[in-house]
């Protein structure tokens, strides 16, 4: 090797340990530099962070309410609005039953008003005797109407004309008539002759009751067209 290379060599060798060493020294500057730091513990600055409170605990036995959301005061202020809004039903008071018309009657009364519907229709004189009397003459009316017979187109008229014939009519005890005569006709001689026919053909008559004292009885009956 020759002087030139050998010197040549050398200056190579020279740089690499001053390169070396620069990167050495560098580095130890850089570790000193920040020791402090690597040795010193990080401190975290706290964060302040307002948490919603708890509840405070209700006392023993004693059940706390929770709070309604929001939601539920705005469904509720709707439902107040619309009750207001919509009209308020009558209350109407609950009716007394009334008794029915057609509840059976007692005895009494069925014959007190069949005495009050005799005595505006048959015209009674003669011997009295009471509500019982009246009675008796009633069930005779009745009796008597079932012998009355009249055509069709002559009923038709006389109840038109609304036609009446009182007769005066005598029996015995037993029911037998004795006599009976016109006290007042009804200005048709067919309707007073049909009346005559109905009194003669119902004897003998329903006796007179015990009850009814005489031993005869007289009374006028008025034959109405309206009841036949």
């Amino acid at each position: 090797m020759t002087l030139r290379g050998q010197s040549s060599l050398n200056r190579s060798f020279m740089r690499m340990v001053f390169l070396s060493l620069s990167l050495h020294t560098l580095l130890f500057s850089v570790v000193v530099s920040h020791w402090g730091h690597w040795g010193k513990e990080k401190v975290f600055n706290p964060i302040m962070v307002d948490l919603v409170s708890l509840p405070t605990q209700a006392p023993a036995g004693r059940v706390t309410k929770p709070s309604e959301p929001a939601t539920s005061s705005a469904v509720k202020e709707v439902k107040e609005a619309v009750a207001k809004q919509r009209p308020t039903p009558k209350m109407e008071s609950p009716k007394t039953p009334t008794p029915s018309k057609t509840r059976a009657e007692d005895p009494a009364s069925r014959l007190r008003s069949a005495i009050s519907d005799i005595q505006q229709r048959v015209g009674v004189s003669g011997s009295g005797g009471g509500s019982i009397a009246d009675a008796y003459h009633a069930e005779l009316y009745e009796h008597m109407k079932r012998f009355w017979h009249m055509p069709a187109d002559m009923a038709l008229k006389a109840k038109r004309n609304d036609l009446q014939t009182e007769m005066l009519v005598r029996w015995r005890r037993d029911g037998v008539i004795i006599s009976f005569k016109i006290e007042k006709g009804s200005g048709d001689v067919a309707f007073d002759e049909s009346v005559t026919r109905a009194v003669r053909g119902a004897s003998p008559l329903p006796s007179i009751p015990s009850s009814v004292a005489g031993k005869e009885k007289e009374v006028v009956f008025r034959f109405s067209a309206k009841d036949y």
